[in-house]
């Protein structure tokens, strides 16, 4: 008898156990849907900016919400005040772009970490002061960005960014670059202006894909191996205090822009005329007294900043230069202008304020008809011909003293 009811609770226990397992299996987990976790993010945030219509289930008119066969693809919280982001977001699987900017974060939200496929991250203009390691786990990476946060170290975990390409660290309080940034090799942007670097390592010049560099603001000299990395299109130094630009720039044939604005600069050198496929040039806010007869063949230039030097002599540009729109001359020494700027026919901007020395307009100004802004504000200026002056009938806005007429 002790036997079978023995047996009896043995076989009960084997059943209900059977059962349980297999009411497991019958009931797995529903992962939630993405309207279901963005809905869950709009709750939890009542104060955000977002407006989103809960109503609109495909999410088609929510705001910074960009959807690809049906899933969220790319999120953009911009001035949203956001400040909870639920743990969930993690479900966001097929998200590639994220760009959360101005939300005021002072860390970096947990549940990116786990958003293993995330492609482009953005999380500009918070106050993050620091990266911890998890985002190692973000191996597909290929575009970073803590621009104007708070960091005060180079954040030497993007070194395991093996698929990095753009990195964005301007605005922050980075005051050392690390040598092993040359292990980057795949980098074609890097963004370090705006901060407080005095030097650059060498390991710099290992970057042999860069296109894109920029650096400042306590820069005393370029390196020679910058002029080695001969694909850059992008040089931008402005702000630091450089006094030299060496004649190896020659080397760099396939630059677009330049800015060495806001430096020490006195000379330019004339391989500046190779650089032919230059459209942005800025030498503004130095010490430049004379420029290179060279640079006359830049016929490719549409932005040519030159405020704030010393300049007096004739423009050496390429007069019949129908690409520039941008002319700033302000803040020199001429006492005239070369009439053949006139020929410039698409310019559109054009600055001569803060020429004291300036006594008239050449009656060649007449001819471009497609001028938006003529500034002569603070010049010797008296009179402006009335031929410019009936420009104003096109749209043309012309800045002057109340002393300055048109006759």
């Amino acid at each position: 008898m002790k036997n079978s009811i023995f047996k009896i609770l043995l076989f009960f226990i084997l059943f209900t156990s059977c059962n349980k397992d297999e009411a497991k299996i019958e009931t797995p987990i529903v992962p939630l849907s993405d309207y279901e976790i963005l809905s869950e993010l709009y709750s939890a945030n009542p104060e955000s900016f977002l407006n989103w219509d809960l109503d609109d289930k495909t999410m088609a008119t929510w705001k910074g919400v960009s959807l690809e066969n049906g899933r969220v693809y790319w999120l953009t919280f911009y001035h949203s005040n956001i400040t909870v982001f639920p743990s969930n977001m993690e479900g966001l699987t097929e998200l590639r772009i994220l760009n959360i900017q101005h939300n005021n974060l002072t860390s970096i939200p947990n549940f990116i970490f786990q958003l293993k496929d995330l492609e482009n991250l953005s999380l500009a203009s918070n106050s993050i002061e620091e990266v911890p390691n998890e985002l190692t786990k973000l191996n597909k990476l290929e575009s970073l960005s803590f621009y104007e946060n708070k960091l005060k170290v180079f954040p030497k975990v993007v070194f395991d960014l093996k698929e990095l390409k753009e990195l964005h660290l301007n605005f922050n309080s980075i005051k050392e670059i690390p040598n092993e940034i040359g292990s980057m090799a795949q980098l074609t942007t890097l963004y370090l202006k705006f901060n407080e670097i005095s030097s650059i390592p060498e390991g710099i010049g290992n970057l042999k894909n860069l296109k894109k560099l920029s650096i400042g603001d306590f820069l005393d000299h370029i390196p020679l191996f910058i002029f080695d990395l001969t694909l850059l299109e992008y040089l931008d130094f402005p702000g630091n205090q450089i006094t030299v630009i060496p004649s190896e720039i020659n080397n760099l044939k396939n630059l677009i822009g330049l800015d060495l604005g806001f430096n020490k600069i006195q000379n330019i050198p004339s391989e500046i005329g190779n650089l032919v496929k230059l459209r942005i040039l800025d030498f503004g806010d130095n010490r430049i007294s004379t420029l290179p007869e060279t640079m006359s063949t830049l016929n490719n230039l549409d932005y040519l900043r030159l405020s704030n030097n010393m300049l007096a002599g004739d423009l050496p540009i390429d007069y019949n230069n129908t690409n520039l729109l941008w002319l700033y001359l302000d803040g020199n020494l001429y006492t005239s202008i070369n009439k053949n700027l006139g020929n410039l026919s698409n310019l559109r901007n054009l600055f001569l304020n803060e020429n004291p020395n300036l006594k008239e307009l050449p009656i060649e100004l007449e001819n471009l008809f497609k001028l938006e802004k003529l500034n002569v504000y603070n010049t010797g200026l008296t009179f402006i011909p009335k031929p410019i002056c009936d420009l104003e009938k096109n749209g043309l806005i012309i800045v002057k003293g109340d002393n300055v007429n048109c006759q």
